[in-house]
């Protein structure tokens, strides 16, 4: 199944749903009362559920899926393209050596620096990835980085879902 279409078709569903203008007609259904939704209320949600609302967060969760498939996207091409790039490496390499283009020490040389390389961009992520700088990944910076993120995840919760599902769809998809 292909996810591009599917995508596109959501976004010009929930962008068509979001765009029409509310019909005024106030002789269909009565409006609803206050009793109605104080079981909402406990339960923290503050907002009646219309049609104006559904369609700002059926806008936000396609804008969020729209995203999250780009995002996936683009991170399954990169990985496709890092692995691509280590097998060309590899096959350049056992071909440099077969031919005597490079020595084994030439190679070894190249792939200690390489390794080195790669070993100080993991060391720079894991520094920035350390929230509290305490010098290690602990559960402590998971919860700290959740506590910075949870906030605007509360505020515009279609957006989160609509990023996270887009992100799966499209980084799962062959």
């Amino acid at each position: 199944m292909k996810v591009a279409p599917a995508f596109a078709l959501i976004v010009l569903c929930t962008a068509a749903v979001a765009a029409q203008e509310p019909e005024e007609d106030h002789h269909a259904h009565p409006p609803y009362e206050r009793s109605t939704f104080e079981t909402l209320e406990d339960f923290g949600l503050e907002h009646n559920v219309t049609k104006e609302n559904l369609g700002h967060h059926l806008g936000e969760c396609a804008v969020g899926a729209t995203c999250g498939a780009i995002a996936g996207w683009v991170m399954r091409r990169l990985q496709g393209a890092a692995m691509t790039a280590s097998v060309v490496a590899s096959i350049g390499a056992a071909a440099g050596l077969h031919l005597d283009w490079i020595s084994p020490e030439q190679l070894q040389l190249l792939l200690v620096a390489g390794w080195r390389l790669m070993k100080s961009q993991v060391r720079k992520l894991l520094m920035i990835a350390d929230v509290d700088e305490d010098g290690e990944l602990t559960m402590e910076d998971s919860k700290l980085a959740y506590s910075r993120v949870a906030p605007h995840a509360r505020r515009h919760p279609a957006l989160a879902a609509g990023l996270a599902t887009g992100f799966i769809a499209a980084y799962g998809a062959k």
